[in-house]
């Protein structure tokens, strides 16, 4: 049980660790108010090659599968040309704008699960979280 608790504990850390970056690195992908402009392709292909390497290494040991899905969601959103029918493809339609932002939410939710799905709390039920006298 303590081997158990000390495992999780140290994944939970590590979580906290490199989760930041993720959301440093997707802070940027937002709609403006015209709800178009996302930013340049340039700019977007920056933040899929700095997310793949964020996921390189001990991130892919952590992440849970969850969370990996919405990555992948998100890796694909950010690889699709911009412009469609009717785009210049430079920027994104509303439709791939919101999509990207959509995924880009969803990646950032499961990692904030993934850490919360380690908190005390869930510890405490499982029995491996013991308060101190």
């Amino acid at each position: 049980r303590q081997l158990e608790r000390s495992l999780v504990l140290k994944l939970y850390d590590r979580r906290l660790t490199h989760y930041g970056a993720a959301f440093d690195l997707t802070e940027a992908i937002t709609l403006k108010s015209s709800g178009v402009f996302l930013g340049s392709q340039a700019d977007l292909q920056t933040c899929r090659t700095e997310l793949a390497q964020w996921k390189s290494g001990e991130v892919s040991l952590i992440i849970s599968a969850h969370a990996l899905k919405a990555y992948n969601d998100l890796q694909d959103a950010l690889g699709k040309a911009p412009g469609g029918v009717g785009g210049n493809g430079e920027l994104f339609t509303r439709e791939q704008a919101e999509r990207v932002v959509f995924a880009r939410n969803a990646f950032r939710r499961a990692l904030r699960e993934d850490v919360m799905s380690l908190n005390t709390g869930d510890l405490r039920d499982r029995g491996l979280w013991e308060e101190a006298d």
